[in-house]
């Protein structure tokens, strides 16, 4: 049986949150762009003992059915810093928590710590954007102008992707698929304009509460974002070999990692 067969799946303050009951402490999971909550599957098999909140971001996922339905805490596609703004509210109705953020996931994580939230205790952003090397499919969407990406760019970028030598890009480019355009649109030209300046990780660096950045090596975060990790003094784990998805190419020594970071 899939360990996705155990979660429960709900809605929860508006959002399409699958839900995995534990004694320890709450994780809450942010996906990356065109994925959704289930791509953690393989690593919480490892972390029994946590509750685990996963959320299908606006536009992904159950997110799509419930904005179809007017259900949705938003009305258009939000920015990465208005759906942290959601994340946050969510956050005070059921933290204290940890959130681990993937790729677009980390980034709006990083934007959640900003805002300083009381109950966020630590913040685990993996291969979150930092450089322009890091916007490997947000660049090749926002070169789209928005009325050519939601005509016919959308299904080009997921052709390229299903059409990929590798199984787990292959996957993703299915997964995007059922993504909102306009939202994809809308998180790939905030990815692009965030990593550009090249603060972002000094920005890591200035929160008030712990975070680590994990690494994929050496198909995960670029070497440019490694470096300006490493001159802001930014907490960096890598997994290795692995690429984007280290949860995915090693999820018991990423959970492992969470066990460890958690203590």
């Amino acid at each position: 049986m899939s360990i996705t067969a155990s979660w429960v799946s709900s809605v929860v303050d508006g959002w399409s949150v699958a839900t995995v009951e534990g004694p320890g402490a709450t994780l809450i999971w942010l996906h990356g762009l065109g994925e959704h909550a289930a791509t953690f599957a393989p690593a919480i098999a490892h972390l029994p003992r946590h509750r685990h909140l996963l959320l299908d971001l606006p536009g992904h996922g159950g997110a799509r059915a419930l904005e179809a339905a007017g259900r949705a805490p938003w009305s258009r596609p939000p920015s990465i810093a208005e759906t942290a703004a959601h994340v946050a509210d969510l956050l005070a109705a059921h933290g204290p928590a940890v959130v681990i953020g993937h790729s677009l996931g980390g980034v709006i994580a990083l934007a959640l710590a900003e805002r300083a939230p009381p109950d966020l205790r630590a913040v685990i952003d993996v291969d979150g954007n930092v450089a322009l090397p890091d916007c490997t499919y947000s660049s090749q969407i926002a070169a789209y102008a928005e009325a050519d990406f939601l005509a016919h760019g959308h299904a080009a970028v997921c052709d390229r992707l299903e059409a990929h030598a590798d199984p787990i890009v292959r996957g993703y480019g299915g997964r995007m698929r059922t993504a909102s355009p306009a939202q994809l649109w809308r998180y790939s030209h905030d990815l692009v304009d965030a990593s550009a300046p090249e603060t972002s990780a000094q920005r890591r660096a200035a929160v008030g509460i712990r975070y680590v950045y994990v690494a994929g090596e050496p198909g995960g975060a670029s070497p440019r974002s490694r470096a300006l990790l490493a001159e802001a003094g930014v907490d960096v784990r890598a997994i290795a070999p692995a690429g984007h998805w280290p949860f995915v190419d090693h999820p018991e020594r990423f959970a492992a990692l969470v066990t460890e970071l958690l203590a």
